[in-house]
C-alpha cells in the first residue's frame, strides 16, 4: 500500500509550487521523498476537503487541478461532506478525467 499524509507541506517542482491538501498519499515504493518537514516530490494522489464558496471552487477546480495535473499527481479527488459527494479524478495524457473507480484503491467504497 503506501502512506497517507493529512495537512502536510507539498514540494513540488523544485519549489516552484508549494502546497498543504487536505491529505496526500503516496505509493510504498516512493515514499523516500517525505521527509520530515514535507513532501519533496509528486504524491501519488491528493485529497482535498470541499468547502462552498466561489473562491474556494477556482481554488480547487482550476487553480490547484491544473498545477497537480502539471506536476504529475495520479489521481485527484474532492470531498464534499455538505453535499455528500466524492468526485475521482485521474491523470490522462496529462490532464483529469473524472472516472468512477480509483486506479489506486479500485475496490475502495465510501459512503459520506
Amino acid at each position: 500500500m503506501g502512506t497517507v499524509l493529512h495537512r502536510t507541506l507539498v514540494i513540488l517542482k523544485n519549489k516552484e509550487f508549494v502546497l498543504v491538501p487536505d491529505n496526500a498519499y503516496v505509493e510504498n515504493e516512493r515514499v523516500g521523498f517525505i521527509q520530515p518537514d514535507a513532501i519533496h516530490g509528486v504524491p501519488d494522489m491528493v485529497v482535498e476537503v470541499w468547502i462552498p464558496s466561489l473562491s474556494n471552487y477556482e481554488r480547487l477546480m482550476v487553480n490547484k487541478m491544473e498545477i497537480y495535473a502539471n506536476c504529475g499527481v495520479r489521481e485527484y479527488w474532492i470531498v464534499d461532506p455538505f453535499d455528500r459527494f466524492i468526485r475521482k479524478y485521474a491523470l490522462s495524457s496529462g490532464a483529469y478525467r473524472e472516472v468512477q473507480e480509483s486506479d489506486l484503491f479500485p475496490n475502495l467504497r465510501l459512503s459520506l
